[in-house]
């Protein structure tokens, strides 16, 4: 069997965990859209594996995926639903609800959760962080860093105003995905707090 891996971005682990069942099934994997980003022409085979991005940012990537709907496709993300298609998806609102839950048993008695752009992974996760909190009677923030941090003079300065700066410490944070981390331990050096005394930081995805 030939199958085509064609991810809207790079992570090692799938990569690693497709090429392990690869040589278990006997297929011949085409990777090479992961390193490159360039799309085989005329291509015959039987199976894509693919991971869509959101609506209109990869237009290449989502046309060759609807003009091969003969194959067996199988997308590991929910980004663009306008293509249906079979899909494996994370407990998203899980992680949400495990992240909040466990911010509470260090004593936080509020919570934030920090996303950038909309993105459906995130989303869901904070919707399952926020619904813990309400269940659990704890204050609840969404903080959205910019698109475009040159808009804000490449500084997290900005996100020192939005946090619930208080008495009531440790804050609890999370971020929807582990490489927003820098912005917020930036805003807690500027803001004078102490990670994880006075804010205890929660990321995702073991980036």
């Amino acid at each position: 069997r030939q199958v085509l891996f064609l991810p809207c971005y790079r992570d090692e682990r799938m990569l690693d965990g497709i090429c392990r069942f690869a040589f278990e099934a006997n297929w011949i994997l085409d990777s090479h859209y992961y390193r490159t980003g360039l799309l085989p022409d005329a291509w015959k085979g039987d199976g894509i594996i693919t991971m869509l991005h959101v609506p209109n940012r990869n237009r290449k990537l989502t046309s060759f995926i609807r003009s091969h709907m003969h194959c067996a496709i199988v997308d590991l993300s929910c980004n663009d639903p306008t293509v249906e298609l079979p899909r494996v998806l994370q407990d998203n609102p899980g992680i949400g609800r495990a992240g909040a839950e466990y911010l509470a048993t260090l004593g936080c008695r509020h919570l934030g959760f920090v996303m950038q752009d909309k993105n459906h992974f995130h989303e869901e996760r904070y919707e399952g962080f926020k619904q813990a909190a309400l269940d659990l009677g704890l204050g609840c923030s969404l903080h959205r860093i910019p698109k475009n941090l040159s808009k804000v003079g490449n500084d997290p300065g900005w996100l020192v105003r939005r946090l619930p700066l208080g008495t009531d410490f440790p804050l609890g944070v999370m971020m929807a995905a582990d490489d927003m981390a820098r912005w917020v331990i930036e805003a807690c050096e500027i803001a004078g707090l102490s990670i994880p005394d006075d804010l205890a930081l929660l990321g995702v995805d073991n980036s």
